[in-house]
């Protein structure tokens, strides 16, 4: 355990500005900043929770945080990942997070409020099949977002400047023969 507050030369560790305990003893699988903000975090973790936590200073400059539930599967459904998308300029941010569970892919926001932009159902092979790998990516612009399960990789192509019912503008997807351990944009 760290036990000195000091910080020496050889230390080069950083205190924790905020302690949240509610997802202790659970594998965490999403976790991301909404934002610039250093404080404001969306966490998922294997009981089917994905968490928004919220750090704000007391009137007394204290550091505490709130926390609200964004999503909770049921308990016959697996949450596989979650990541909120790359920060965007401007007021019009919709600070998106996606969201991957054995049966669906989601996209949600957190601005103004919460809200689901986009829910694909899932073919039910990926609700029986052992999920041994899965990945979920999101284009640094946020105009893509991608997602693979085993050996499957769709790719969704965003218009996030257009009416949201339109959110999704095309969705491709590639089955491979191996399983598909890492995504990564090329351009």
């Amino acid at each position: 355990g760290y036990e000195s507050d000091r910080n020496t030369s050889n230390d080069k560790r950083l205190k924790a500005i905020i302690h949240i305990k509610y997802h202790q003893g659970r594998t965490i699988n999403g976790l991301g900043f909404i934002g610039l903000r250093h404080t404001g975090l969306i966490v998922s973790d294997n009981k089917g929770e994905v968490m928004f936590h919220n750090g704000f200073r007391t009137g007394l400059w204290m550091l505490t945080y709130s926390s609200k539930q964004v999503l909770t599967t049921s308990s016959n459904e697996i949450l596989l990942h979650s990541q909120t998308a790359p920060y965007s300029e401007g007021e019009t941010s919709l600070h998106m997070v996606a969201v991957l569970t054995g049966s669906a892919f989601s996209i949600l926001t957190t601005n103004p409020r919460l809200a689901t932009l986009y829910i694909d159902k899932l073919s039910s092979k990926a609700d029986t099949t052992v999920v041994n790998q899965c990945c979920l990516l999101w284009h640094k612009y946020t105009s893509k977002v991608a997602f693979s399960i085993n050996c499957e990789l769709t790719i969704y192509s965003l218009n996030i400047r257009t009416n949201l019912p339109n959110l999704v503008s095309k969705k491709a997807t590639w089955k491979s023969e191996e399983p598909i351990v890492s995504l990564q944009w090329v351009t």
